[in-house]
């Protein structure tokens, strides 16, 4: 393989990195404007005190629970992906991510009935 198809293989991998990093914008057009008349705000002030909830229980999950949402759903990074970034194996990060997500509801004092969850999957 040429030098040169390299370098541009390099340059292209690392253009899509950083536009997968950024995440996907909403051009202003179509964003849709909310009508706040009707109930004074109360949707809006709710939303705000649920994600600032959710920021407060992510920064209170350990590093690597963090780490592996944020690839997942912030960079929209797919499972192959995360455990590629993250150096780890497919079972490894998939026990990861559902072991951050119990926790993050733990932590956001989820509404589940015991009797519906999950088992916790076994501590690697």
């Amino acid at each position: 393989v040429p030098l040169i198809a390299w370098l541009f293989r390099l340059a292209r991998n690392l253009a899509i990195d950083v536009r997968r990093r950024r995440g996907r914008t909403i051009p202003f057009s179509a964003m849709v404007v909310a009508d706040y008349s009707a109930d004074d705000g109360q949707t809006h002030l709710t939303l705000l005190a649920e994600s600032q909830a959710l920021r407060m229980a992510l920064a209170s999950l350990p590093p690597i629970y963090r780490q592996v949402l944020l690839l997942r759903f912030e960079y929209h990074l797919s499972l192959p992906e995360t455990a590629r970034q993250l150096g780890r194996t497919l079972g490894a990060t998939k026990a990861l991510q559902t072991r951050a997500m119990q926790l993050l509801r733990e932590r956001m004092g989820s509404d589940d009935r015991p009797d519906e969850r999950l088992p916790s999957p076994p501590m690697a």
